[in-house]
């Protein structure tokens, strides 16, 4: 394959870290399904079923991405939420798995 077309592919290819893994979705669920105290992975990992080293890399990369957010309660403590953008690409994924169980 000559050089140009080389680099060209790899202009198109994302950066995995920026996309949705089907780990990443599980992990989205379990944010949307209650609040979780930020900092205590062990009932994110507990939920989902991953490993606490996996699941901390994932939060801080949706984090980056934007699916996700951290809010101070009327307590005083720090949680995770999903975001109006990841609920917006959480319900587009679950949306679309519906569709495909009805076909």
């Amino acid at each position: 394959m000559p050089k140009a077309e080389t680099e060209a592919l790899k202009a198109v290819e994302h950066d995995p870290r920026d996309v949705l893994s089907y780990n990443d979705v599980e992990i989205l669920r379990a944010l949307s399904e209650g609040g979780f105290v930020y900092g205590n992975l062990a009932a994110i990992c507990d939920s989902t079923g991953l490993a606490r080293d996996f699941v901390s890399q994932r939060l801080t990369v949706m984090k980056a991405m934007g699916v996700i957010e951290t809010r101070i309660n009327d307590k005083n403590v720090l949680h995770w939420f999903v975001s109006t953008r990841g609920k917006a690409v959480l319900g587009d994924i679950l949306g679309g798995q519906e569709q495909k169980k009805s076909a």
